[in-house]
Parts: C-alpha cells; sequence; structure tokens
C-alpha cells in the first residue's frame, strides 16, 4: 500500500535534461564517505576501475568473509541467550554428570 502514494507525485517542474545538468554538489554530505562499509566497497569499485581483478576478488571475499562472520556473531548471541535462559530456570544444569548421580 505504501507504493500507492507514488502514484499522487505532480511531475516535476523542470523535465529531467534540465535537471541533468544542475549541480546537486551542495546539497551532497560528504560524511558518507567516512562510513567504514562505503569505504570498503569504494575500494571495491576502485579495484575493478583499474581492472586489479585479483585485488577485486580478494575485497569481494572479504565482504562474504565479514558477512559470514557477523551472522556466526548474530547466531552465537542467540544461543546465548537460550543457555541463559536454561541456566535461570534451573542452575542445577551447571553441576556436572557425577554431582547429578550422587544427588539421585
Amino acid at each position: 500500500m505504501e507504493g500507492q502514494l507514488c502514484y499522487d507525485f505532480p511531475s516535476p517542474k523542470n523535465p529531467l535534461k534540465n535537471l541533468l545538468s544542475l549541480d546537486f554538489g551542495p546539497f551532497l554530505d560528504l560524511s558518507i564517505f567516512e562510513n567504514l562499509q562505503v569505504k570498503k566497497f569504494n575500494l571495491l569499485k576502485m579495484a575493478i576501475e583499474k581492472g586489479n581483478k585479483l585485488v577485486a576478488k580478494t575485497i569481494k571475499n572479504k565482504l562474504e568473509l565479514e558477512k559470514i562472520e557477523e551472522e556466526w556473531e548474530m547466531n552465537n548471541q542467540e544461543y546465548d541467550l537460550k543457555k541463559k535462559k536454561i541456566i535461570d530456570k534451573d542452575s542445577q544444569v551447571l553441576k556436572s554428570w557425577k554431582e547429578i548421580e550422587e544427588m539421585i
């Protein structure tokens, strides 16, 4: 339903050919290039533009590895939370099997 709003916008006053000639430089927020993720993709773009396939491949693989590590970290936090819930319910689960056997 959100996309429906797009149909109600009036057409721009300036045709596209006029918009292409405008200088949008003053509106550009250069601080975006300080973002580490943007820097990584900028390096990838530079490597591709210079034709350095080895570096481009290395950057792509490193980005993929970071994504996998990030997913692993999220899953690890989820597992830690599940463990904590079980331990909070019954702290006796921390005992060794030998200690549990002696409890019987």
